[in-house]
């Protein structure tokens, strides 16, 4: 079993003169992309239905396209979204906007509500 070492660092991509790494890591992995340190990405998966309901279904088929020639290699893995009821659904998308709450309007009224919610793990 290969122990991957993890460090607390962080990059800050705020330009914010006062800020600890001035929008530059420390972190060699980050900052060489000659070496051979491995980066794990998760994140959701292009076609996915609780993306699409989040209104972030863009977004997520812009960042995998735009990452896709530096992935070894990926899966996708299924997981879900599970509410209750509809209220539950619209509380948690209440913040997403008026696309969201438009796509789930047709759920209104349906209880024991499942999502599918697939994943992408990218190895870098």
């Amino acid at each position: 079993m290969h122990r991957l070492g993890v460090r607390n660092e962080y990059r800050d991509y705020s330009n914010n003169p006062g800020s600890r790494n001035n929008g530059h890591s420390s972190n060699p992995a980050l900052s060489d992309s000659s070496n051979n340190a491995a980066v794990v990405v998760i994140g959701h998966a292009p076609g996915s239905r609780w993306s699409w309901y989040a209104a972030e279904d863009k977004g997520v088929e812009a960042a995998w396209e735009a990452g896709e020639r530096q992935i070894r290699r990926r899966r996708d893995v299924e997981a879900f979204q599970h509410f209750q009821d509809y209220a539950g659904l619209e509380a948690r998308l209440a913040n997403q906007g008026s696309t969201s709450l438009e796509r789930i309007s047709p759920l209104r009224g349906q209880t024991a509500i499942t999502i599918p919610m697939p994943y992408r793990l990218a190895l870098l």
